[in-house]
């Protein structure tokens, strides 16, 4: 099998698994606390910078804010070799986002 299909059934499955556990805490969080309506904005920095990912992205994303109307979710696209300047730039500005992913090679 050549890389490019190994990374793109590996992101697949990757996004296929968000989205149910995302859907699954929807339901839950809906069944078991319906007053907990209070806005709330998720910043989710991701490396999937290229167009067919991030419309993967985009897509769980709305589907999860369409089912918690409350939540929304800014994705920003960050490439690879800018995370590190990026993330100390954030830190340093005390806004840091809620949610990073990124290769393993970046973390502290």
């Amino acid at each position: 099998m050549q890389p490019g299909k190994v990374l793109s059934l590996i992101l697949a499955v990757t996004v296929a698994s968000a989205a149910s556990v995302f859907a699954a805490a929807a339901g839950e969080a809906a069944d078991a606390a319906p007053e907990m309506a209070e806005p709330v904005t998720i910043e989710y920095w991701t490396t999937q910078d290229q167009s067919e990912r991030q419309a993967t992205i985009r897509l769980i994303a709305d589907t999860f804010m369409a089912l918690n109307p409350h939540v929304t979710v800014n994705v920003v696209p960050v490439a690879e070799p800018e995370v590190p300047a990026q993330l100390s730039a954030a830190a340093a500005a005390g806004s840091l986002p809620d949610v990073i992913e990124f290769g393993s090679e970046n973390a502290i």
